[in-house]
């Protein structure tokens, strides 16, 4: 479906992380889920610069945490996904707690669980993503193999 002028002007609002103008666009009936050329919803774009203000707005304006990308620059990926892959951990938290699926797999067939755990084995993300994963597995009922026991063992 292509965009319209208010789809538009809210994701170049969530893109320049104006909370004003991404209000006023959801006023004027923009589509929240409107995805950009590349698939990006709002809600994702928030997401990825880390927007705390604008990814709770969207949320509580009925962003749907669950839209999964289907372009070739981006396949399979979730808000979730994209809170995990930057280390996001309160957009973690906040996505959770609006309903995200932690069980969607990217396109590399990895959870938000598991990709965490894949990225806690690099040190420079480690602790962070040792708190995101373990996050995910209490909030989520994921019981997905734990790659770091398995690297440890």
């Amino acid at each position: 479906m292509p965009l319209t002028s208010s789809d538009t002007a809210l994701l170049t609002a969530v893109e320049a992380a104006d909370a004003h103008s991404v209000s006023q666009c959801l006023k004027q009936s923009a589509n929240i889920n409107a995805a950009s050329e590349n698939g990006w919803t709002p809600l994702m774009l928030a997401v990825l610069h880390g927007s705390s203000a604008i990814v709770k707005l969207l949320l509580e304006h009925g962003a749907d945490p669950n839209i999964i990308t289907h372009s070739q620059e981006n396949p399979s990926r979730s808000a979730l996904v994209v809170a995990v892959s930057n280390g996001r951990f309160e957009l973690v938290q906040v996505l959770v707690a609006h309903g995200a699926d932690a069980q969607t797999q990217d396109a590399a067939g990895l959870t938000a669980v598991a990709l965490a755990e894949k990225l806690a084995l690099r040190p420079f993300h480690k602790d962070k993503m040792v708190a995101i994963a373990s996050f995910l597995r209490e909030n989520t009922g994921s019981n997905i193999h734990r790659v770091l026991e398995t690297a440890a063992a």
